[in-house]
C-alpha cells in the first residue's frame, strides 16, 4: 500500500507539470498515473518473487500486470482524485486570497497617486500586491521588489517577505519568544521574518 500512495503521488505531481494546468490536462495525468503506477508496483511485486520477501514461482509479466490491476488501480485512482481536489482546493484558497484580483490591473492602480498618497502597507498575493493607503485599498499585478524600489526607504521597511510597512502605520512591535510581530494601527498583525530584524534594529524599529 505505501508502494501504490506513494508512487501514485510522486506520479501524479511529475505527469501534472508535464501535461500543464488545463481540466484535460490534468484528466490525461490523472489517466497515465494510474497506468503506470499498476505497471510499476506490478514489476517491483513480481521482483520480489526472486527474494526471501515474496518467495514464489514468478508469473508472465504481462499477465501479473493485469492481475494486480484490480487492487492497484482503484487506489492509485483514489490518490489521483485526492490530489486533484487538493489542488482545486489549493487554487480556491489563493483566489480568495487575491479577491479584488478580477479589478487589479498593470501598472499604478487607478486613483492612486503614488507621489502624493501615503502608502501604509504593501502584502504580496501571488502575483498580485494588495496595497492600503491614505486613499483606501487596492490591488495591482506586479512584484514586490519593484514597487519597494518605489517607495520612500526611510518612511517603511520590508519585515518579511510578503509584507512591506509604513513606520507611521504601526502601533507596536510585540515579542514573543524568539520571535516579533508588528501590531498595525488598523488591529493587523504582521510577521517579523527573522533575518529582517537586524534591519529593523538599524532603522530603530526595534531595540533587541
Amino acid at each position: 500500500m505505501s508502494l501504490v500512495i506513494g508512487q501514485t503521488i510522486a506520479l501524479q505531481i511529475g505527469f501534472s507539470r508535464l501535461f500543464g494546468r488545463g481540466r484535460l490536462s490534468q484528466v490525461l495525468a490523472g489517466c497515465c498515473t494510474v497506468l503506470v503506477a499498476n505497471t510499476i508496483v506490478a514489476l517491483q511485486l513480481h521482483g520480489l518473487k526472486y527474494t526471501w520477501v515474496l518467495p514464489k514461482n514468478p508469473d508472465p509479466i504481462p499477465e501479473f500486470v493485469l492481475f494486480v490491476a484490480p487492487a492497484v488501480m482503484p487506489v492509485a485512482g483514489l490518490v489521483v482524485l485526492l490530489s486533484l481536489t487538493a489542488q482545486r482546493l489549493l487554487r480556491a484558497a489563493e483566489q480568495t486570497e487575491t479577491s479584488g484580483a478580477s479589478e487589479a490591473q498593470d501598472g499604478p492602480p487607478a486613483g492612486l497617486d503614488w507621489a502624493n498618497t501615503t502608502i501604509q502597507t504593501v502584502r504580496a498575493f501571488d502575483h498580485y500586491l494588495e496595497i492600503t493607503s491614505t486613499n483606501g485599498r487596492h490591488f495591482v499585478r506586479g512584484r514586490m521588489k519593484d514597487v519597494e524600489e518605489m517607495l520612500d526607504k526611510a518612511a517603511g521597511l520590508r519585515v518579511h517577505r510578503s509584507w512591506w510597512v509604513n513606520r507611521d502605520a504601526i502601533r507596536s512591535i510585540e515579542t514573543k519568544g524568539r520571535d516579533k510581530v508588528v501590531c498595525l494601527q488598523d488591529g493587523r498583525r504582521v510577521p517579523i521574518a527573522r533575518s529582517r530584524i537586524a534591519a529593523l534594529r538599524e532603522m530603530g524599529w526595534v531595540s533587541k
